[in-house]
């Protein structure tokens, strides 16, 4: 009953106000919501140190967004690629909103832009290198494209509210998968389960509300939710969004994405009122 009751309270956030959803996830009434809509306009109405974490991972600064370096190539879900502007404003807009930490993936000249605006903050302590996530089996361009070395290395800003007591040793690299092995999971840039698994465990503790503005298919979510923290996913793709609601109802019922597309039953439920 209780799996149920908390399924219950986590339909898509069109069943009720977006402002509702992310305030009962704050206050603790609700584990998590997916909210479809723009991160920045979404964040621009939240309070100050209103969660605790944000861990995100935006489009990134080099990448060009709709193919690799040709135009015969495209890739399987264009997007829109980051600037500097964008990056600037992520920052700033974090700097504001977490209590605590401040996690974000980018490439290594995306790197550089955060880290030049967060360290204008005299309020919080920005890592003096970036954390880095190493791919060894890291993707390579497609055939037909000019040359290109692996992507093998991710880059991670982080940056911690200073007057904040948690003290972490930072890990200087995650190792890992390049990521998830599901089709739809690639084609929006989710990172490894696994991964955020042991980036949210590093770095937060039980309870916690994790903040991800592009969340995508919801990878961060579903991490922060099998490790007992809470989290708050904004997606502007509705269709993205829509996957990464399927996979934390999914996550709730102790499903696989598929089975729970498919109707199945969670052998939790079974037996259950």
């Amino acid at each position: 009953m209780e799996r149920a009751r908390r399924m219950a309270m986590n339909q898509p956030s069109s069943d009720i106000k977006t402002n509702e959803a992310i305030h009962q996830v704050l206050t603790g009434s609700r584990r998590w919501c997916v909210v479809h809509a723009d991160c920045f306009a979404i964040m621009a109405t939240m309070e100050d140190q209103s969660v605790t974490h944000i861990i995100t991972d935006p489009p990134y600064l080099g990448a060009r967004g709709e193919s690799w370096e040709t135009e015969n190539v495209p890739l399987a879900l264009p997007y829109e690629p980051a600037t500097s502007a964008m990056l600037t404003d992520l920052a700033e807009q974090s700097l504001r909103l977490a209590s605590v930490w401040t996690l974000v993936f980018n490439d290594y000249i995306g790197e550089r832009v955060l880290r030049e605006r967060l360290q204008q903050s005299k309020a919080h302590v920005v890592a003096p290198a970036p954390v880095c996530w190493v791919k060894p089996d890291g993707a390579y361009a497609p055939n037909g494209t000019a040359f290109s070395p692996s992507k093998s290395v991710e880059f991670m800003t982080t940056a911690r509210r200073r007057k904040v007591k948690r003290m972490r040793v930072l890990p200087g690299a995650y190792v890992s998968e390049p990521y998830s092995p599901k089709l739809e999971i690639l084609r929006t840039g989710g990172k490894p389960v696994r991964l955020m698994m042991d980036i949210i465990k590093d770095f937060t503790d039980e309870g916690d509300v994790i903040f991800d503005p592009f969340a995508g298919a919801g990878t961060t979510g579903v991490a922060a939710i099998r490790q007992g923290r809470r989290a708050i996913l904004i997606e502007r793709d509705e269709r993205v969004a829509q996957l990464a609601m399927q996979r934390m109802q999914a996550e709730e019922l102790g499903l696989s994405l598929e089975a729970h597309a498919a109707g199945q039953v969670s052998l939790f439920k079974q037996g259950e009122p």
